[in-house]
């Protein structure tokens, strides 16, 4: 082989080994897009059912007369008039356990 040859064939080894190192970190680059991308379409998904879910909520408490006076009773503890309600829950160390009627 004469000088030609091998200097034509240590730029193309040169040329060959630079380019498939560029692409091997562009492909890897490419990978984590990719792993990105499928987290926040994950995260969109989860969003809509959300939104969906709260739209559902809201829709109830427009039109359903229970769902208002289930979160009446117990969101904010209200009761209608003349009911007992009887508070079953745990009192703290050193008051007396008995029942509160409202």
């Amino acid at each position: 082989m004469n000088t030609k040859h091998i200097l034509l064939a240590t730029i193309m080894v040169t040329v060959l080994g630079g380019s498939a190192f560029w692409f091997t970190g562009a492909y890897f680059e490419y990978k984590e897009e990719r792993k990105h991308l499928a987290e926040v379409e994950l995260q969109i998904l989860l969003q809509q059912q959300r939104n969906e879910d709260v739209l559902l909520s809201i829709d109830r408490l427009k039109n359903d007369p229970h769902e208002i006076e289930k979160v009446a009773r117990n969101k904010f503890r209200w009761c209608r008039p003349f009911e007992k309600v009887y508070d079953f829950s745990a009192a703290p160390i050193g008051i007396s356990s008995t029942p509160n009627i409202r």
